[in-house]
């Protein structure tokens, strides 16, 4: 009797422990449902899900929503390996309504139970979001014969992927083209087209990377005049546009592959320069380009050898075939996706009729060579404030330069405070922008010395030909030249192809530092420039013109700096620039950086002497920079370095109240990229 009773209480204990297994599984399939939804990809009308099943006795899955009414439907798990992740496309006939929509998912396994709801979220588009979308305004167009070609704006905004064109072929047969991307951004070329037949476009948009389907802006027609196609609308921002795409522009003079007699035969490594510049009339180096794909050239000069309009004779217009071809040479032609930027004369003077004529050949230019920086140059006191406003505003060049060589005649003990000067008015003149609002800025920039003239040219002065363009928010240098004359050179020892001096070791290693921060420099725009003056015989008689005297009341964040010469108690001269951001809509890129509100600023040692070439770390100064991080916590002080390009923290000295102090050695003529950021 007692052994019948033990066993009936075993067996109740084993029916209530698998009673309670199976209870526990059953709570957690109501949990999970047994699957996993790993993504959503919306689209018109409908959603995609993609899931992994969980659980392989799961056969059913419900999908239902509420808007605009109770709907649910069933789908019936197909044939699956273990873990295979399967798709589930919802209202595939675009029944979603558009907007914000809650899905709840449901299973059901082979036993008939059912899980609980599953909810995701889900942006379901519509005709409201497509009644909202606009199409790409037209830049310019052109004809020649059966061809047509247009050129659209940028981008309307980052979900604008490109266009599509439809035409009527001269068979009467229907043609369309997709372009998207980087090419829709330039010339597009339709072929055998039937003119007295409309062209239409659509301007195409994905409102997020993983969506579905893809929205057109409604059908626009192409306004076509035979008789005359409509100029050049130069696009705003294209100098930001165009230095983003291109780099900063460090350029070299050389010359001709053809004559080695001419005096300018040499090739220079892509690595000392990322740009060669060709003097129309000395020709091209088409073997180094196609060996470099990588690398950049300039046409100089351009369109001819010389000089534009000088005061005397007719100007040299564009002729109507230069209108509609271009003017490029054939054996240039090959390379044209290579070229950043056209040199128009050089140091011509200030004339309505020079400036009308660059006008007209920046028009051909920006017409055929749309990602061509275009340019005129003047050597630096040549042309006044006011005119060199007049003709940004008129002609909108995408970069503004000068040259002047202190280090090769008497003036050059004013060497630091002569380039401040130059460096200021044409920043200024950049700052009123090319409407005269302080908007729609263009770049600036200066020629290099490239020769000694008997000067003892040290390493920080080369080094302040870089970094004093760079702290006053220019972005283009070219180095004036290659060679210049037997025994002049400040490359080539004696003149001599191949045989380079100690020069230039520090000319490579100035570009491969800019090159380094040029990154950041091109995605940033000058905001201020400001300087602390030193002390005898290190103040170089900068005038507050053009460069403000530094305080700590007028600085956002610095505090303090202090600053004395390597081995010495002498204060030397400090500029310190600062930059802002460029925003998207003037087609910066600021999603270059690691946050947006980041704070940028450089300063810079300007200090050289004349005596010893290599001579930067002997001229260095040991400079201290408190900053006061009361308005920006959780921020840390970074540096661009030089060297790599890397962003790295800096480690300070907590001196309490929020403030910290760093100390950095600047080299003579070379400035830090500072960061206040995350």
């Amino acid at each position: 009797m007692n052994c019948i009773k033990y066993i009936f209480i075993i067996l109740t204990l084993v029916g209530a422990i698998a009673c309670s297994k199976d209870d526990v599984m059953m709570e957690e399939f109501r949990q999970t449902g047994g699957i996993e939804i790993v993504d959503l990809f919306p689209g018109h009308g409908r959603v995609k899900c993609t899931y992994r099943v969980m659980d392989t006795k799961v056969k059913v899955i419900t999908v239902s929503w509420k808007q605009p009414k109770d709907t649910a439907v069933t789908i019936i798990i197909p044939e699956y390996e273990p873990s295979k992740v399967l798709e589930l496309l919802i209202g595939s006939k675009n029944e979603l309504p558009e907007g914000a929509l809650e899905l709840t998912f449901m299973t059901e396994n082979t036993s008939g139970h059912q899980s609980n709801g599953m909810v995701k979220n889900a942006t379901i588009y519509g005709e409201n979001y497509i009644s909202q979308l606009k199409n790409r305004a037209i830049r310019n167009q052109d004809y020649q014969a059966d061809k047509y070609l247009i050129w659209f704006e940028q981008a309307v905004d980052k979900t604008d992927i490109g266009v599509s064109l439809s035409w009527k072929d001269n068979s009467g047969a229907s043609q369309t083209i997709r372009v998207e991307g980087e090419q829709s951004n330039k010339w597009i070329e339709l072929d055998n087209v039937d003119l007295d037949q409309p062209i239409t476009y659509n301007t195409l948009y994905k409102p997020v990377n993983n969506a579905i389907d893809e929205f057109y802006a409604p059908v626009a027609v192409v306004d076509i005049d035979e008789d005359e196609i409509p100029g050049v609308k130069v696009p705003k921002y294209n100098a930001n546009r165009l230095f983003i795409k291109h780099g900063l522009q460090l350029s070299v003079w050389t010359g001709d592959e053809y004559d080695p007699n001419d005096g300018w035969s040499y090739t220079v490594s892509q690595t000392d320069w990322n740009i060669l510049g060709f003097n129309s009339c000395h020709g091209f180096q088409s073997e180094l380009l196609a060996a470099n794909p990588q690398m950049q050239w300039g046409r100089k000069l351009a369109p001819y050898s010389g000089h534009l309009y000088k005061g005397e004779g007719e100007p040299v217009l564009p002729t109507d075939y230069e209108k509609q071809n271009g003017f490029l040479e054939a054996k240039k032609r090959p390379y044209t996706s290579q070229m950043t930027n056209i040199i128009f004369g050089d140091e011509e003077d200030y004339s309505t009729i020079l400036v009308d004529q660059l006008d007209q050949w920046y028009q051909v230019a920006r017409t055929h060579y749309p990602d061509a920086l275009v340019q005129n140059n003047q050597y630096g006191p040549q042309w006044t404030f006011q005119q060199l406003k007049d003709y940004a505003q008129k002609c909108k060049p995408d970069v503004l330069t000068y040259d002047t060589y202190f280090l090769s005649d008497e003036n050059y003990s004013i060497f630091i405070s002569g380039t401040a000067r130059r460096l200021s008015k044409y920043r200024s003149v950049a700052l009123w922008g090319l409407e005269g609002n302080r908007d729609n800025i263009p770049a600036f920039g200066q020629y290099t010395q490239g020769w000694l003239n008997g000067f003892n040219i040290t390493e920080s002065q080369l080094r302040a030909y870089y970094w004093m363009t760079w702290v006053y928010g220019g972005k283009w240098q070219s180095f004036f030249r290659l060679k210049q004359r037997d025994g002049d050179s400040m490359l080539l020892t004696d003149g001599n192809p191949g045989s380079y001096n100690d020069y230039t070791d520090i000319i490579v290693a100035c570009n491969k530092e800019s090159q380094n921060i040029g990154k950041h420099l091109v995605r940033l725009q000058t905001s201020n420039i400001s300087l602390i003056n030193g002390s005898s015989p290190y103040t170089y008689g900068v005038s507050s013109v053009d460069a403000k005297d530094w305080s700590s009341a007028t600085d956002d964040y610095i505090s303090a700096i202090d600053n004395v010469i390597n081995n010495t108690n002498v204060k030397g001269d400090l500029f310190i620039g600062y930059y802002n951001i460029i925003s998207a809509e003037k087609s910066g890129d600021p999603g270059f950086f690691e946050n947006s509100d980041d704070q940028f600023f450089m300063i810079m040692n300007p200090v050289n002497d004349n005596k010893k070439i290599l001579d930067a770390v002997e001229n260095a100064q040991l400079v201290t920079v408190t900053i006061d991080f009361t308005n920006y916590s959780g921020k840390k002080l970074k540096m661009v370095e030089r060297a790599t390009g890397n962003v790295v923290k800096l480690s300070g000295e907590d001196m309490g109240d929020n403030k910290v102090k760093y100390t950095l050695t600047i080299p003579g003529g070379t400035g830090e990229l500072m960061c206040l950021g995350y």
